[in-house]
């Protein structure tokens, strides 16, 4: 967002169907939180998850959490 702006049209044109990613999101609070997911980014697809997907924080002190999967 800092480089190209905060249009999710714009996101996914960089970042649709580009493999298994690492998404990182600078809050204001200044607190950094993480996305691993394995499946592709796609703007056309309903909401998913995967087992191996996980959201983590660059922020001493906190903790990982894992994904349930919910398809």
């Amino acid at each position: 967002m800092s480089e190209n702006g905060i249009e999710t049209n714009t996101f996914h044109n960089l970042c649709d169907e580009k493999g298994q990613t690492i998404t990182l999101i600078k809050l204001s609070n200044e607190n950094i939180l993480g996305i691993y997911s394995p499946l592709n980014w796609d703007c056309k697809s309903k909401w998913i998850s995967h087992s191996n997907m996980f959201v983590f924080s660059l922020t001493e002190n906190q903790k990982c959490m894992k994904l349930k999967e919910i398809i």
